[in-house]
């Protein structure tokens, strides 16, 4: 006679067999889904045998060359690299497939250029690492504009100014205010108003107005000339200042577009796409 627990590892076995059946059937395309008991385990022997099933990973590197090289090493059928402005990075998706045959999309290589130290001190000075506006003190600013001096231009209403002189400008601002009121008096009412006006001044140095930094954005690729706007905002203490890049997002679609064909003249065979891609589950 057959005990409980008997019975049910009979039974265990059995599913085992036919899910091990389903399973090898579900690897087909077309095929329907497979449902086991939830106390089934599934378990991976890959790691025990010689080779993998499939070739699957990420490779990263700053080389254009080594990019090209391992993309054109790996690449599988319908392979192609995406482009992304907003990440700056191009990424080949290894085992994309075709529409009737699709991969995994899980095998990819990424060429991200290496950021120069003149762009990198640039998006700095601009923006905070939680992508918030940088203020700068009035000794801050001189001495970033001292430290890149071969890379900036000053400039006050389009004509450009000495950047010894701009410089001190800088560290010479005060904030002059000036306060009015008026009042007119009526036989039943009174209106009062209160006109605030505000002042910089720089004892007489002339204080920019815009910078333009001269660079190369990545390591190889063409300089761009990069417009700043010069913000100044008064305060109970001293004034702050800040700065603006015109037609950042420009800038970035244009850098994009060098890495693109960058990359495409170095990958032989594979189409280069802006845009990124993401492989539903």
């Amino acid at each position: 006679m057959f005990t409980q627990e008997a019975i049910a590892l009979l039974a265990q076995s059995s599913a085992v067999g036919a899910v091990a059946s389903a399973v090898g059937e579900s690897m087909t395309p077309g095929s329907r889904p497979v449902f086991v008991p939830k106390d089934f385990i599934e378990h991976d022997l890959e790691r025990f045998v010689a080779h993998r099933r499939r070739a699957r990973g990420t490779m990263t590197t700053q080389s254009l060359d080594a990019f090209a090289a391992y993309a054109q090493a790996h690449a599988e059928i319908g392979a192609a690299v995406f482009v992304a402005p907003a990440t700056m990075a191009a990424v080949a998706v290894l085992n994309l497939g075709t529409p009737a045959l699709p991969g995994h999309a899980d095998n990819t290589a990424t060429w991200k250029p290496k950021q120069t130290a003149a762009y990198a001190a640039l998006l700095a000075v601009v923006r905070t690492e939680h992508n918030t506006q940088r203020s700068l003190t009035q000794v801050q600013m001189a001495e970033w504009l001292e430290d890149w001096s071969d890379c900036i231009n000053c400039l006050r209403d389009g004509d450009q100014i000495e950047n010894k002189k701009a410089i001190g400008a800088v560290r010479a601002i005060t904030i002059e205010s000036a306060r009015k009121v008026e009042s007119v008096e009526k036989e039943l009412s009174a209106e009062r108003s209160a006109f605030e006006s505000i002042k910089a001044d720089s004892n007489g140095n002339p204080l920019p107005t815009h910078f333009q930094f001269v660079c190369a954005p990545f390591d190889g690729f063409w300089e761009r000339i990069y417009t700043l706007r010069v913000a100044i905002h008064p305060s109970d203490k001293a004034p702050t200042l800040s700065l603006r890049i015109a037609r950042q997002e420009w800038h970035e679609e244009e850098t994009a577009k060098e890495l693109a064909d960058k990359a495409a003249a170095a990958i032989q065979g594979l189409p280069v796409l802006l845009g990124s891609y993401t492989a539903s589950k």
